[in-house]
This record gives structure tokens, sequence and C-alpha cells, in this order.
């Protein structure tokens, strides 16, 4: 393993860590997926169900990728950082891929979703495209750890509440994606200071 690698899985383990609470400190603290939703399980616990409507669900997904490809794409203009250009085009890559996805579990549903970019993620877009070359990096960087953060509790909660074996497969999945792009984007946030 290379000395980048293990630092990035140090500093996702204790984001997540540090997200949660340290809710299980006598637990096994791996970044395995089944150790990290059973610790994400515990944190979550006492929380009001988050999958009361699967067309809601997908259509607020929608919404949240149309943001992410719009952040990514503006990263891969404005950065003059190959490290931010190289995680953006990955995002891109991931959610164009997982909102094909997206869109095959939403038919299966009978579920009609449109791409629309929510009013306050089209500002975050907005604002984000207005920085100047010497900020803007590390906006964007705070933004993806920001959104990424958030992502993940969504898509735990959707893991941990759903009957649907191919939407907690794919929650599954998607988690897996967010946490990468997490764990790359501090990585990065660290080189930048």
């Amino acid at each position: 393993m290379t000395n980048t690698n293990w630092i990035a899985k140090v500093l996702l383990s204790l984001s997540i860590l540090s997200s949660f609470g340290f809710n299980s400190c006598k637990k096994d603290q791996s970044t395995s997926g089944a150790a990290d939703l059973e610790l994400q399980s515990k944190a979550t616990a006492n929380k009001a169900p988050y999958i009361e409507n699967i067309a809601e669900l997908l259509q607020q997904e929608s919404g949240y990728y149309a943001f992410q490809l719009g952040i990514n794409q503006l990263a891969i203009k404005k950065s003059t950082n190959p490290e931010i250009i190289a995680l953006a085009k990955t995002i891109e890559k991931d959610y164009l891929e997982s909102q094909d996805d997206l869109m095959t579990y939403a038919k299966a549903q009978s579920v009609s979703i449109a791409e629309v970019l929510p009013a306050d993620k089209k500002k975050s877009v907005e604002r984000l495209g207005k920085e100047g070359a010497k900020n803007f990096d590390q906006k964007y960087v705070k933004l993806i750890m920001k959104e990424h953060n958030d992502a993940i509790d969504r898509w735990f909660r959707v893991y941990q509440e759903t009957k649907d074996s191919e939407l907690k497969l794919w929650s599954y999945k998607t988690l897996d994606m967010l946490r990468n792009h997490l764990a790359e984007a501090i990585r990065i946030q660290h080189s930048l200071k």
C-alpha cells in the first residue's frame, strides 16, 4: 500500500468517525463496507425514516446528480490544479454511470423523473462559478466534501431502511463511490494548504 493510499484511508476513517461522533470506539475501525455500515447504523438509528416515497427520493437524487455534474464541469473548466481536474473528471464519470442506473431503476419502478437542478443547488453552482482562480480550488474541494458527507448520510439511510434488494445494492455501491470521492477530496484539501 502506498503512503498516499494509507493517508487517504486514515483520513476517510477519521472523517467517518467524526461525522458520527465516535459512536462505536470499541468496534473494529476498519474502512470495510460492512464495518462502516454497522457504525453508521448506530449513528442514524434514532432518525426519522428517510424513505417515505421512492418517487420523491429518485427525483431528489436526480437533482443532486445534475448539481454534481454542474460543479464538476466547472472545476474541469476553471481549475488549473491537475489533481482537482482529475477528481472532477472522476466524479463526473462516476455520476454519469450512476445516473444511468438511477434512470433504469426509476423506469423499473414506473417512476418518471426529470433532471431538475434545485434552486439552492443552482445558486451554489453560480456562486462557485463566480469564484476567482485564487479561491476556486479551495471552495470547490470544500463544497465536494460537504456535499459528499451529506450524500453519504442520505444513502446510508436508504441502505438501512429499504427492503428492496436492488435499491439496497445500488445504495451500497453509491456509498462506496461517495466514500472514494470524499477520501480523494480530503487528500487534495490537505495538499492545497
